[in-house]
């Protein structure tokens, strides 16, 4: 299968998605904007099929027009036409006529379209539609590659390194929008066993475990309520870390350690791989979406500078990082926001950003503007 194809489809199905998360919600509303995402998943998945049969005419007509000339040529998709049209008339009089759609109504819909998507991609692309990445749709890059990885290990059956880039894609993304909490805790906390003896000494170090042990607790307890506070399901998200390694960070973001838990297992399936891969992408869209605009950075201070890239090169994470790990490539003439990085300034690196964060390039690949944006920009 084609993978440009694929990464196409990841939009019906992240379309698909958020009608299922608007039909959850409560509100008068909710199964009309629920039908109206659902057809507009059903919408692009048509025109993707239209390009992919080079139908003609297939990316201008209307949806029911465009529904009988794909249908023409893939037979499979006229087989639930009757079901998908009612829903689209539904979705005319909701948007046009205000007429509202109850939950109830939204739900067949549903189904029905699960079931459109599901058989016409199987039928006509040999593909499991609920397969099909959402990775892309997550918008961090670093995290992005990681999950990236962790497929690949999975296609080639390689499933603990599949778990470990897993566990670092949802560590990198955690970090990233919960204000540049790098230095994250082994949220696996065992019991503590003091010893308050006579010993002066040993009741300092007895109180001083016990401190530090309650503040560890205390971490915990307040991830696992950020985490519900932004939609990720708390079960999943235990289970997930019992499949998973803890990673630690340094304050530069690199990754320092790599700690398998006691308990995970030494052969994991096929479906606890996928279960993980699965769980970071819907819990990264979750936060994402729940995620307050504003909130701290990661740089202490955005310049009004810019940087036009000369030639090729790497966005890294840090430059003194063996190996360095590579974000993206930033290209030719290409336009980086510069910012501050006092406190990590590195000779040979410009700090710019990246997703919201501060990341580094060469900087005899870059000229950057010496003046403010908007004041008429020289190059240094």
């Amino acid at each position: 299968m084609d993978d440009v194809l694929i990464q196409k489809l990841s939009l019906p199905r992240f379309l698909f998605r958020e009608a299922q998360s608007a039909l959850q919600r409560s509100g008068p509303f909710s199964g009309g904007m629920a039908t109206s995402l659902f057809q507009d998943s059903v919408e692009m998945f048509l025109r993707i099929l239209a390009e992919h049969g080079r139908v003609r005419d297939g990316d201008s007509v209307a949806f029911d027009k465009l529904l009988n000339v794909v249908g023409a040529k893939f037979s499979p998709v006229l087989e639930r036409k009757a079901e998908i049209s009612r829903m689209n008339k539904a979705r005319v009089a909701f948007k046009h006529h205000r007429l509202l759609i109850s939950n109830e109504e939204a739900l067949i819909f549903a189904k029905s379209v699960e079931a459109f998507l599901t058989e016409v991609s199987s039928d006509v692309l040999q593909l499991d539609f609920g397969t099909v990445s959402l990775v892309s749709a997550i918008g961090h890059r670093r995290t992005e590659n990681w999950l990236h990885k962790a497929e690949s290990f999975a296609c080639e059956g390689n499933y603990r390194e599949s778990l470990e880039c897993s566990a670092k894609a949802f560590a990198i993304y955690s970090a990233a929008m919960s204000a540049g909490q790098w230095q994250t805790n082994n949220h696996n906390m065992p019991p503590l066993w003091l010893d308050f003896g006579n010993d002066l000494r040993k009741l300092n170090h007895s109180l001083t475990e016990f401190a530090n042990w309650v503040t560890d607790n205390l971490d915990q307890v307040h991830t696992h309520i950020d985490l519900i506070m932004k939609g990720v399901n708390l079960v999943s998200y235990r289970r997930f870390q019992a499949l998973t390694p803890f990673v630690r960070f340094s304050e530069v973001k690199t990754m320092i350690s790599v700690i398998w838990r006691a308990g995970s297992p030494d052969n994991p399936s096929k479906e606890d791989v996928g279960f993980c891969i699965n769980f970071v992408v819907e819990s990264a869209l979750q936060i994402r979406d729940s995620h307050l605009p504003g909130g701290p950075k990661f740089y202490t201070e955005k310049m009004p500078q810019d940087a036009v890239v000369e030639n090729d090169c790497d966005v890294i994470v840090y430059p003194k990082e063996n190996p360095q790990e590579v974000i993206r490539t930033a290209l030719v003439g290409e336009t980086l926001e510069v910012v501050s990085s006092s406190f990590k300034e590195v000779p040979g690196y410009v700090a710019v950003l990246q997703d919201g964060e501060s990341a580094y390039v060469a900087s005899d690949c870059v000229r950057v503007l010496s003046e403010k944006r908007g004041d008429g920009p020289t190059m240094e």
